[in-house]
């Protein structure tokens, strides 16, 4: 699952370099699982499938690796969103948001899922192992 930033991310980071202000970003952002992708600008479709919740990400140094020169960061432990207890359409992308569910008013990263994920009732949980959600700048 690779991403990068959105254009409010992107605005987050050049108001603090160049500006000063500080990020408004919450302690606490959100990973939603879509079924049609975000863009820089736009929205993806949110996956509605039984049991599905955000994926609540505490930031902090734990949570992704250091980007250093890199300019990449990927996630240091298992990703796992709830079994599906009924079906929706393939998981494609992703995006990070500051809400837990319904409506949200900043999205942050966004990326594809590859390949993408099937949504099966009865499977086990949507998991996406370390290192596999990519954010490069």
């Amino acid at each position: 699952m690779s991403g990068g930033l959105t254009s409010i991310g992107a605005r987050e980071i050049l108001d603090f370099v160049l500006r000063g202000v500080a990020p408004s970003i919450p302690a606490t952002v959100y990973l939603r699982m879509l079924t049609t992708p975000s863009t820089k600008t736009s929205s993806g479709t949110e996956t509605n499938y039984g049991s599905y919740a955000r994926l609540a990400l505490v930031r902090g140094t734990s949570l992704f690796t250091d980007p250093g020169l890199t300019s990449r960061s990927t996630n240091v432990g298992i990703l796992e969103f709830p079994a599906p207890s009924s079906p929706d359409d393939d998981l494609v992308a992703w995006d990070i948001v500051n809400t837990s569910s319904g409506a949200f008013t900043e999205s942050y990263l966004f990326g594809v899922i590859q390949p993408h994920r099937s949504v099966i009732v009865g499977t086990r949980p949507i998991r996406f192992p370390s290192g596999a959600l990519l954010v490069t700048a």
